[in-house]
């Protein structure tokens, strides 16, 4: 997650821009990060295996980088604050935790069945 993209240039030559550039496009590429081992030689790279979710005022620059996102704008007011007071409560009482638990629980005991069904690709 990347929060509150609201890139300054107060981080010199390797800008806010820059990092989040790599971060999209490696997550939109569905690449991970080259690494060396121990005797030079290049491990094998773990691609992403998440959604990436990013909160900013501005969207990265680029037409390429764009292509990757799908930038939804919230207006001011369109956010109902008791509601979302309410599910930080819940978040911090551990209820979010607890049902992402119970799903994920529920996904390993159907994992085979849920993977055969599923395509190995999306268009």
């Amino acid at each position: 997650m990347m929060d509150d993209f609201a890139p300054t240039g107060r981080y010199g030559d390797e800008g806010l821009e820059s990092i989040a550039e790599r971060l999209f496009r490696a997550a939109g590429n569905q690449q991970g990060r080259s690494r060396l081992v121990g005797n030079g030689r290049l491990q094998q790279a773990r691609p992403p295996r998440g959604l990436l979710l990013a909160t900013g005022e501005q969207a990265p620059q680029g037409q390429s980088i764009r292509a990757r996102l799908l930038i939804l704008e919230v207006a001011l007011g369109e956010v109902d604050r008791d509601t979302l007071s309410e599910c930080q409560r819940a978040g911090e009482e551990g209820r979010l935790a607890g049902s992402m638990g119970a799903f994920l629980g529920w996904i390993a005991g159907r994992y085979e069945e849920l993977r055969a069904a599923s395509p190995d690709t999306v268009s």
